[in-house]
This record gives structure tokens, C-alpha cells and sequence, in this order.
């Protein structure tokens, strides 16, 4: 009978995956992200009087349109019912002499930002989006999290203890500028507006992105974009930061076309993968 040896490997000698090592790294980058949630509960703050704008907007469009709707239901009885992507391809159709033409489809890369912002007279918010490239066309996707503790009091006595607004979006983008130093985005597609203290408003969206590349380790960025709800209701954002190696710094302003700015500054990270 023959007698295999077993060799026991330790497991601090083993290597980390990709991912755990790139997240055991940012651990001071999502300490500061965290530390700038840390103010206290608001009284009647940014989030919860734009939140109530949104609302009294949204319902007073709502009956209006109910009220036109049954003015002129008999009259229609007859009816029918940014990120950036520094590698591009060298051609997308080279010319192969044996075979013919051949397209040649650059390598696709997916960006990860994930950030947290202390809102000025509120409490914060939390940022994720995400991208997928190949080339100078994409997919992009974000969400953003607003949240406000309200204590309780006469002046808030009609809202509950916690605001919560949601903001979705899902578009494509396309790049029009590209050189080794600066790029621009420009997309468009789908959002969505959801909050603890009015209706899910449906809409578009279209943004542009400006990326200014110093070297493979600082980059500076400047993004905006408009958003289009039901009910005539409309919101502007616009961000600016760094990325510094992995780390995000940054300062963000969101503006309903009801209520204060919701603005503050933010710190997260970001992976390429």
C-alpha cells in the first residue's frame, strides 16, 4: 500500500481574494465616509420640507388631472384606449488580408463607486452606481439613499420620526471626447424619484460627465444631471471631487424644483474591475 504525505498549509498563508484585499485596503476610505454621518438628528430639516414640497406638488397635479380627465371622458369615449474608460480599442474594424474585414470588440470594464454624504441641515445620504464600458458606449446605473430623523413636535406633527427619499436611475451613455488627458459623457435614460412621504414619480433623465486624468492615480471629476418626473416635477444635481488612487472626495447638491438644496460633501471609494 502506498503512502501519500500531507502537507498542511497554514491559513495565514494563504492569499486573499481579489476583492476582500481591495476592501481590507479602503478600510480607512469607508471610516471617513462614516464619520460624516455622524451629526445628530434634525428638527424639520432639508430632506423632510422637500419631501412635504414634493408631496403637495405631486397631489395637487394629481387631482387637477382627475378633474380634466372627467371633463373630457365623453369627448374621448371613441378612443382607443461617467465613468471613465481610459483603454480604447486600437480599431473596432481592422482589415485581415486573408480573411477580409474583421471587427475587433475592446475589452468591456466595470466601475464601482460606492460614497456617503452629510447633507448641510439634515442628516446624509448613501450613493452607489455603477458602469460598464466597452469602449465609447456603456450602461450606466446609480441609486441614491436620503434619509432625516425627525423629532417629534408641533411643527412636524403631520410627518412620522424618518424621511426617506430615493432617487433610481438606468441609462446608456456615449462618450463624444476623448484624449489622453480629458473625456465627456453624455447620457441618457430612465429615472425614478420614491420617498417615505409621497408617491414613486417615473421619468427620464439625461446627464454629462467631465473627467480630467493628471496621471494613473489622480483624476478629477465634475458630473451633472437633470431629472424629469410626473406630476411636472423636476431636480437638478450636480457633483464635483478627486479620486485619489481608490479614495473619493467629493461635494454633491441635489435641488427639487420644491424645497431647500440638499447638499454636502462626500467620501467614498471606487474599483475598476
Amino acid at each position: 500500500m502506498r503512502v501519500f504525505p500531507i502537507i498542511v498549509v497554514p491559513m495565514s498563508r494563504l492569499a486573499l481574494p481579489r476583492p476582500a484585499r481591495l476592501l481590507r485596503a479602503q478600510r480607512p476610505a469607508l471610516s471617513l465616509a462614516l464619520l460624516l454621518l455622524l451629526a445628530g438628528s434634525a428638527t424639520a430639516g432639508n430632506l423632510a420640507e422637500t419631501a412635504r414640497g414634493v408631496d403637495h406638488k405631486s397631489s395637487s397635479d394629481s387631482k387637477s388631472s382627475s378633474s380634466s380627465d372627467k371633463d373630457h371622458q365623453s369627448d374621448h369615449s371613441s378612443s382607443d384606449s461617467w465613468t471613465d474608460n481610459s483603454s480604447y480599442a486600437s480599431c473596432l474594424l481592422c482589415e485581415d488580408t486573408t480573411s477580409g474585414p474583421m471587427i475587433v470588440l475592446p475589452a468591456p470594464d466595470f466601475d464601482l463607486r460606492v460614497s456617503a454624504q452629510k447633507v448641510r441641515d439634515s442628516d446624509g445620504s448613501f450613493h452607489i452606481d455603477t458602469a460598464v464600458s466597452a469602449g465609447p458606449v456603456g450602461l450606466y446605473s446609480a441609486f441614491d439613499y436620503y434619509f432625516e430623523h425627525i423629532e417629534s413636535g408641533p411643527k412636524m406633527a403631520p410627518m412620522s420620526d424618518d424621511v426617506r427619499v430615493n432617487l433610481f436611475e438606468v441609462s446608456g451613455f456615449a462618450r463624444f471626447v476623448q484624449t489622453d488627458v480629458v473625456s465627456a459623457d453624455l447620457r441618457l435614460g430612465f429615472a425614478a424619484a420614491a420617498s417615505s412621504h409621497f408617491d414613486t414619480l417615473p421619468g427620464g433623465v439625461a446627464g454629462v460627465r467631465l473627467l480630467a486624468r493628471a496621471n494613473d492615480k489622480l483624476a478629477l471629476s465634475a458630473e451633472a444631471r437633470v431629472m424629469r418626473y410626473s406630476h411636472e416635477i423636476s431636480a437638478m444635481e450636480a457633483m464635483a471631487g478627486a479620486q485619489v488612487s481608490t479614495f473619493w472626495l467629493g461635494y454633491r447638491a441635489l435641488k427639487f424644483d420644491v424645497g431647500p438644496v440638499l447638499e454636502g460633501p462626500e467620501a467614498g471609494v471606487h474599483f475598476r474591475f
